[in-house]
């Protein structure tokens, strides 16, 4: 049977139906009023993530369930906790990394869960095969300085430590609903030409959710 016909996975319009009902219920009762939450499935496919940031703001819509950045993500300035969207918080659900970590990689790849609402996970989860085919690809590239794998439990801890003070975020997010990631450091971190590099070779490998370029993040204008 394969991943896309599993008989207990949920249709594609009720995917991350759970996490998006516990934000509901976390943004209701911050504001005292009932809050609509946009579909997941409405979330734009995108490969890469290009977010417009502003020194530690990241406004836009993620690309990879909780679209995670390699700079601190926090609401955009003056958003109080009820007016945050569904992009907001996904977005910061996907960031595993914290402000201290996100001068250390490069290039971070999000990984698809079980229970996913990117089309790039129309075929399933990563699998451990999966996984390894990510990391030996990785591994084979000279431009690759080092690689670290993230799993789900670590990339809560470092949400927690980042967003500790956001009830309602903390209220929301669980530890299943963060993605796996790779993250990954290039030889020389000023050269954009490598971190494209590594970036287009894992584009389009199976189980990948999303992928971050930390260079674009930072000089979005000139990618």
């Amino acid at each position: 049977m394969t991943a896309r016909n599993r008989p207990h996975d949920p249709p594609a319009w009720n995917r991350a139906s759970a996490t998006e009902e516990r934000l509901r219920t976390a943004l209701s009762a911050a504001a005292g009023v009932a809050v609509e939450v946009r579909p997941l499935a409405a979330v734009p496919a995108r490969r890469r993530i290009r977010l417009p940031v502003m020194l530690a703001s990241v406004t836009a819509a993620a690309a990879a369930v909780a679209a995670i950045a390699f700079v601190a993500v926090r609401p955009a300035p003056g958003v109080s906790a009820p007016e945050l969207t569904e992009e907001h918080i996904m977005t910061m659900a996907m960031s595993g990394t914290t402000s201290d970590q996100a001068d250390s990689v490069d290039v971070s790849i999000f990984l698809c869960k079980r229970v996913d609402p990117f089309p790039e996970c129309e075929e399933g989860e990563a699998t451990e095969e999966r996984k390894a085919e990510i990391r030996r690809t990785l591994d084979a590239l000279p431009e690759v300085k080092y690689v670290h794998f993230e799993d789900q439990r670590v990339a809560y801890e470092s949400f927690k430590a980042e967003y500790r003070e956001n009830t309602v975020l903390m209220g929301a997010i669980q530890v299943e609903d963060m993605p796996e990631s790779f993250r990954v450091r290039v030889v020389d971190s000023a050269d954009r030409q490598m971190i494209g590099t590594v970036e287009e070779a894992v584009q389009g490998l199976p189980g990948i959710s999303n992928i971050v370029n930390r260079f674009c993040l930072l000089h979005k204008e000139e990618c």
